[in-house]
């Protein structure tokens, strides 16, 4: 997929900037949509972690104190959790920011792995935070007819999820996992559908 044309913000003062209907002050943390060869990278959290266990989500996290670009915080994320360095990536921008079920802001930040699949799942070495990565293929995730989605009402608002299987013919599993397969949902899907729906982050988009 060509990345490199799409224009997104770099720094975070570009993001606020087309964004300018949206108060991005709060950001608490920014996330790796990384692109591998045909791919998308997810990983799938420890069942030991404290927070969000067991879940599909992407490299990433909170932004230390003293971090002001989501680029920083999502490098460093990348590098505490995989072993690997953040020169491995070429980040091309950031894009529309999501909330989590614990209303935090996260920002993601867009780029692609510069080597290939096999030599990052040969070379990946988990911090703890993860148990399993999954690659997903950029074909079927941006196919809506394999996704499902469902409305929950909460007094008089209602919210949108949406979910998708990560069987095995839409992903390669760093390890082979398909007892019960994994599904991708919640903001880190969100996170996908806004990319795919929006590739270039126009100024009307809006904020989830």
């Amino acid at each position: 997929m060509e990345l490199t044309n799409l224009n997104l913000p770099k720094t975070f003062s570009d993001l606020d900037q087309r964004l300018v209907s949206q108060d991005l002050t709060q950001w608490s943390g920014a996330v790796n949509l990384l692109f591998v060869e045909d791919c998308i990278l997810l990983i799938k959290r420890s069942d030991e972690m404290p927070s969000h266990r067991g879940q599909i989500g992407f490299f990433g996290g909170h932004k230390n104190p003293g971090e002001i670009e989501p680029m920083i915080t999502a490098g460093r994320e990348w590098s505490e959790e995989s072993g690997l360095a953040s020169d491995d990536i070429e980040y091309i921008g950031l894009h529309q920011p999501v909330r989590t079920s614990r209303n935090r802001m996260i920002i993601p930040a867009v780029g692609y792995y510069k080597e290939s699949l096999n030599k990052l799942f040969k070379t990946v070495v988990s911090n703890g935070e993860w148990s399993n990565l999954v690659a997903v293929k950029i074909d079927k995730v941006k196919d809506e007819n394999l996704w499902t989605s469902a409305q929950v009402l909460s007094g008089k608002d209602q919210f949108s999820f949406h979910f998708f299987p990560l069987i095995e013919d839409h992903t390669r599993y760093y390890h082979d996992d398909f007892a019960v397969p994994y599904t991708l949902w919640g903001a880190s899907a969100k996170m996908i559908l806004n990319f795919f729906k929006n590739p270039k982050l126009d100024d009307n988009f809006p904020l989830f």
